[in-house]
């Protein structure tokens, strides 16, 4: 595992938990480890609201409040995520490489954006599924929204 230990300090943990922060040092020490990631206790994530109010026309009713539940974890809990995160994301995208669908799932995924920096987001998911449509011109679109 220690070529997949890519943290530095922009991804150090300084949100409030039950565990004290750590040092690269003791992170490199813990996530390349088997045994200590074995040997963990992994504490409970914590739990809070996001709410917001969606965008309204200035005509419309106002919209329902939206909420989304967000829980995160302890420090160390979080590097050990992060990591075997990384390991299965790079084993999850040759998988879908192979099978020759890598266009194809958009949710939990990194899709960089194609002569531009950075990651795609929803409006640039749905800026392609327009111009595919365009594209085609005669089709049927469906599109899913899975939760629970």
């Amino acid at each position: 595992m220690e070529d997949e230990f890519d943290f530095s300090a922009k991804d150090l943990k300084h949100y409030p938990h039950f565990d004290a922060p750590l040092s690269l040092r003791e992170i490199r020490r813990l996530v390349t480890s088997p045994e200590r990631v074995a040997a963990n206790s992994f504490y409970p994530f914590f739990l809070y609201e996001e709410s917001w109010q969606p965008y309204r026309s200035a005509d419309a009713v106002k919209p329902e409040k939206k909420t989304r539940p967000i829980r995160y974890g302890a420090r160390r809990d979080a590097y050990i995520f992060a990591l075997y995160r990384r390991k299965l994301s790079r084993l999850y995208e040759a998988r879908l490489r192979a099978l020759g669908i890598e266009g194809c799932p958009i949710a939990y995924r990194q899709v960089s954006k194609r002569g531009r920096g950075g990651g795609k987001c929803n409006i640039d998911f749905a800026k392609d599924a327009f111009d595919e449509i365009d594209r085609l011109s005669d089709c049927v679109a469906v599109a899913l929204d899975i939760s629970k």
